[in-house]
């Protein structure tokens, strides 16, 4: 192959965004790449312009107007696919959300994951964001768990809570592709006045990602249902302080007992955040794969646009 030395800064851009949902077999859009382009000072039109480019030379391949570093027309047919059973998923999650947002102390309820990206097979989760009130992170967690294997026999595939965050704790501290990406496609269910909250205060995800909107909603707080107050003034009446700290210290020893030895102390802790504002739980640590399987894919991809 020749070496890949006239480049513009834009199409270096491009190859970028199209390298990392290579890693998902997930080819995009045109409107799709502007948005997560990591460069700004440019339009959807020079975007194209730069795609056609870059597809003249045989480095990108259109397939059912989606873009791809490969030339596979499965990855256009996969999307599609993908694309119709979310919809259907998108159904399911809006109902569970809404069922996740009548529990004691739930504030927001967002969708992550595949979903967020509007991709769903037959083995995809349904992944929620869940923000909570300050200081009840881990008993609407612990709620929510009981409910989970007590009704749903524990079921992971339409009810998969694995990251919440309360609402004096929305500043995350993970700054690197992987969170920026899923940051930037959550997609509100519940409040989105909080979801507005959550990008503002992760204000960063823009370095990534310096064409993003973010959101500004104007929506009140809705109002919370009579019984699910009359929940959170029975609970606040029993030392909740206690209880929560006793279910977020329950949990870090679980995770210490099942996991402690399969990986070092600083990856624990990440992978297990358990602080009184966080709780993240990601037992296959999926975000350190994607995160080094994109920087050699990368080192790969400038090593042959550099290459004198």
């Amino acid at each position: 192959m020749k070496p890949l030395t006239i480049i513009s800064p834009l199409e270096e851009g491009v190859l970028k965004t199209l390298s990392y949902y290579d890693l998902f077999d997930y080819p995009l859009t045109p409107t799709e790449v502007f948005h997560y382009l990591p460069t700004n000072h440019t339009t959807e039109c020079e975007v194209e312009s730069a795609l056609k480019h870059l597809e003249q030379r045989c480095l990108v391949f259109a397939m059912n107007g989606f873009y791809s570093m490969r030339q596979d027309p499965w990855l256009g047919m996969r999307r599609i696919k993908g694309n119709s059973m979310a919809k259907e998923h998108m159904r399911i999650a809006r109902n569970k959300a809404r069922l996740i947002s009548l529990f004691p102390f739930t504030r927001s309820v967002m969708i992550s994951g595949s979903l967020s990206k509007g991709y769903a097979d037959e083995d995809s989760d349904i992944d929620f964001f869940v923000i909570t009130a300050p200081g009840r992170l881990w008993i609407t967690r612990m709620l929510l768990v009981l409910f989970k294997r007590i009704f749903l026999s524990n079921n992971h595939k339409y009810f998969c809570v694995n990251y919440y965050v309360s609402e004096d704790q929305l500043a995350l501290d993970e700054h690197n592709i992987y969170t920026a990406t899923e940051l930037a496609t959550l997609v509100p269910l519940e409040n989105p006045r909080l979801h507005a909250e959550l990008l503002g205060n992760n204000r960063w995800v823009a370095d990534f990602f310096p064409n993003i909107v973010f959101p500004e909603s104007k929506e009140e707080t809705p109002t919370q249902p009579w019984f699910k107050r009359g929940c959170e003034f029975l609970l606040n009446l029993f030392f909740p302080a206690f209880f929560d700290k006793s279910f977020m210290d329950l949990f870090h020893k679980r995770m210490r007992r099942i996991y402690g030895r399969s990986y070092q102390q600083r990856d624990f802790d990440r992978i297990f955040k358990s602080s009184p504002g966080v709780s993240r739980n990601h037992p296959r640590d999926f975000q350190k794969l994607v995160v080094s399987q994109y920087e050699q894919k990368l080192n790969q991809l400038l090593g042959r646009l550099h290459r004198a």
